[in-house]
């Protein structure tokens, strides 16, 4: 069984991969007041994650 940390990790891999190959056109995000310390990557991630 995977701890929390290994299970995080690999659905920011699986996130990373898919955006990367074209899930970027649908998600990318386009407001001026987006925080950008944080990828599109990361904040995917962690919606995924939470839910």
């Amino acid at each position: 069984m995977m701890d929390w940390q290994e299970q995080l990790i690999m659905i920011y891999l699986y996130v990373s991969e898919h955006y990367h190959n074209g899930l970027w056109v649908y998600c990318q995000r386009m407001s001026n007041h987006s925080d950008l310390r944080f990828s599109d990557e990361e904040v995917i991630t962690i919606y995924l994650y939470a839910n």
